[in-house]
């Protein structure tokens, strides 16, 4: 596979490559906490909060996924933008030379 793509795909497929990992804080890059209902209600995750800042986030990684699509697809454009010039920058132009495996 060659970095990069000779067209856009479409967002089904720009979607199936987005890894989420640990949540972070928007406001400081710290990894969030979660957060959980009292031990009454089996502890169930309720959020995400930042031990530093105090943000806190409602919902669970489910909802963050969901979020996420959702930030995706609105900004598509713009995200497709961004990540066609961080590869042309990172192969200096010659994506055909470079081969992922």
């Amino acid at each position: 596979m060659i970095l990069e793509e000779e067209s856009k795909p479409g967002i089904e497929v720009f979607l199936k490559r987005i890894v989420l990992r640990e949540p972070y804080c928007p406001n400081c890059s710290r990894t969030l906490d979660t957060t959980h209902a009292s031990w009454m209600a089996d502890g169930v995750q309720t959020g995400y909060r930042c031990s530093k800042c105090n943000t806190e986030r409602k919902g669970t990684v489910l909802d963050l996924y969901k979020d996420v699509h959702g930030e995706v697809r609105r900004n598509f454009e713009t995200f497709w933008q961004t990540y066609t010039e961080a590869i042309h920058s990172l192969t200096g132009g010659k994506p055909g030379e470079f081969r992922v495996d």
